[in-house]
């Protein structure tokens, strides 16, 4: 992360949750599921940090390469948080899931 700052969590108004700020520039997004049985990695472009009141905390405008990364997180997303790392490693992270 860039920076960071604390808010509550939008749903409740209670507790606290971490609003983080990445360097715009490439990033890969990842998500695996508990069992290990599925996951999903692509190399993409941060456009921009925002922070909307009524969404969860980290929020990232994320250029998509290709319709079906899209599609991906429209109709069959493994969750709705996702890992996004600086730069791209889609090619480590294969070799880990080996």
């Amino acid at each position: 992360m860039e920076r960071y700052e604390y808010d509550t969590h939008f749903e409740s108004g209670i507790g606290v949750g971490i609003r983080g700020y990445m360097h715009e520039g490439p990033v890969t997004l990842f998500k695996v599921s508990g069992d290990l049985s599925r996951h999903f990695i692509a190399e993409e472009e941060l456009v921009r940090n925002q922070a909307k009141h009524d969404l969860c905390r980290t929020q990232l405008v994320v250029k998509l390469s290709e319709a079906g990364i899209a599609s991906y997180f429209l109709m069959n997303p493994i969750g709705n948080h996702h890992i996004v790392l600086p730069g791209h490693h889609k090619e480590l992270l294969e070799e880990i899931l080996k």
